[in-house]
């Protein structure tokens, strides 16, 4: 919302630059919405399925991943384009930040479960892709709750 009003509708000192990522963050918004259903059904042919192989594990482990780097995807966006967002919808910029952050934290969440389905266990490079992965999303949080705080108190 914060990044539709700034393309256009409202202040801005760069609308076209904004509508771009107003699109791209509609676009990322859906596939998000997609991987919700795409996890409910990995858990749904885990639990009724009593004999697990590693393509299961696997799918049990992508779908959460996808969303944790399609959550960081929206928090990159954020991050660039809070500098354009009019004071008063920082506060929307807030909610975002933490929708997403909670995101980020449910796939790690059921990516840090399902990953002893996998034979790799707690080692090898899901892991470390993993671990890479909340490194950004904590570094992209940080950037963003900072630059919301030098903006104002209205965040």
């Amino acid at each position: 919302m914060a990044f539709r009003h700034a393309s256009g509708e409202g202040e801005s000192s760069a609308p076209a630059y904004m509508a771009g990522r107003a699109a791209e963050l509609d676009e990322l918004r859906d596939v998000l919405l997609q991987l919700v259903d795409r996890d409910a059904e990995v858990y749904e042919k885990l639990v009724r399925t009593p004999e697990r192989d590693a393509g299961d594990a696997l799918d049990a482990f992508e779908s959460p991943l996808e969303t944790i780097e399609s959550a960081l995807a929206a928090l990159r966006l954020l991050a660039v384009g809070l500098r354009h967002v009019p004071g008063g919808l920082l506060p929307e910029c807030a909610v975002a930040l933490h929708a997403l952050g909670a995101a980020v934290e449910g796939g790690a969440a059921v990516c840090d479960a399902n990953l002893r389905l996998l034979a790799d266990g707690e080692r090898g490079p899901r892991r470390e892709s993993l671990s890479f992965l909340r490194r950004q999303v904590q570094d992209l949080t940080r950037e963003i709750e900072e630059a919301l705080a030098a903006r104002g108190p209205a965040a």
